[in-house]
């Protein structure tokens, strides 16, 4: 049997938390940002309640990851008599497997490195931007910079599968001198350590946040950055959606501005829980869980921007999620000759 399970509560009636109190579960730059942007507090924000939980984890199931938007949490179960148990409490509404094979196939990268056939060498020795100067001109982002907008002020999460090395590369040295890492969390490991594990995560910070002058500048060297791990590297399966919703969740509340997500889901290990063309049309429930998790951004600018940059499905003549759904801004990935390469 499936062991990772998704359990939905029926409400949150009894819940000890209250919208009259909202620094119980948002922090002052989140109220301020719903201030600024007239966002309301609904009960969607008041976290799930801690005694439906804990009658879940009575019953012998292992925590994992949690959700206030959707009112659930995801859950490791040992045996069927234990979901069993879970499934007849009274405030469970629905569960659903969301785990991957028992045996998985021998690990593989889903971050292989871009193609570098097409590569260009461009000399500008008058720039400051060294090797990340042909990123930045084409999205005319040096006229940014020199006009004072290098993202001073802007929290911008981070989601991906690790940081290694971010606390040591020299790259990343005014960050940490700064205290611009404001939060980290691994949703997958559930503790503090983000800074080992894939390095994709690494990579995508250093297209924004890298400033070593003369070598490489980002498109955003001044802005403050959480680093979130909701990825697992080396293996595809629907509990990644629940932790994604969990760094979303997490994102929210600490006011973030922007979410980078580059991960994308299309396909998983279990091919039983594979996403089709129609599933990517931004409603579809559960069976596209981070589609819905974003409209709750973009729908009441929870999320005002979530940036997804992720590779392109072409072959399949679809995008992966959560770039599906509308308000969402898609990135495509070119080539130093600007060919688009992925979406």
């Amino acid at each position: 049997m499936q062991k990772q399970h998704w359990i939905e509560f029926t409400d949150k009636n009894d819940t000890p938390y209250a919208l009259d109190r909202p620094l119980e579960f948002l922090s002052q730059r989140a109220l301020d940002r719903r201030e600024r942007q007239q966002i309301p507090l609904t009960e969607n924000d008041l976290p799930i309640d801690p005694l439906y939980l804990q009658a879940v984890l009575n019953t012998g199931a292992d925590y994992l990851t949690h959700s206030k938007w959707f009112n659930s949490v995801s859950v490791h179960v040992p045996d069927s008599a234990t979901l069993n148990a879970i499934q007849s409490l009274p405030f469970v509404r629905s569960t659903e497997p969301v785990g991957k094979k028992e045996k998985s196939n021998a690990p593989i990268d889903k971050f292989e490195p871009l193609d570098s056939d097409k590569a260009v060498l461009v000399d500008y020795s008058e720039s400051d931007y060294g090797k990340g100067f042909n990123q930045i001109d084409m999205l005319s982002g040096v006229t940014l910079h020199n006009l004072g907008y290098r993202g001073e002020g802007m929290l911008i999460a981070v989601f991906d599968a690790g940081f290694p090395n971010v606390d040591v590369y020299p790259a990343f040295d005014s960050l940490r001198a700064d205290g611009r890492i404001v939060g980290t969390w691994d949703f997958v490991s559930r503790d503090n350590s983000i800074y080992e594990d894939n390095p994709h995560g690494m990579s995508v910070l250093s297209t924004m946040a890298a400033n070593i002058p003369g070598e490489f500048i980002g498109t955003a060297p001044k802005a403050s950055y959480l680093l979130l791990r909701t990825e697992e590297g080396a293996t595809e399966a629907p509990i990644e959606l629940d932790y994604w919703i969990a760094g979303a969740e997490y994102a929210d509340s600490a006011g973030a501005d922007v979410i980078n997500s580059s991960l994308g889901y299309t396909t998983f290990d279990n091919s039983q829980y594979d996403f089709t063309y129609a599933d990517m049309d931004g409603n579809t429930v559960r069976g596209s869980i981070v589609i819905l998790a974003t409209s709750h951004g973009s729908t009441s600018v929870r999320l005002p921007m979530a940036i997804a940059y992720l590779r392109s499905e072409l072959f399949r003549q679809m995008v992966s999620l959560p770039i599906s759904v509308p308000s969402v801004l898609l990135l495509m990935e070119t080539s130093n000759r600007m060919y688009v390469h992925r979406v």
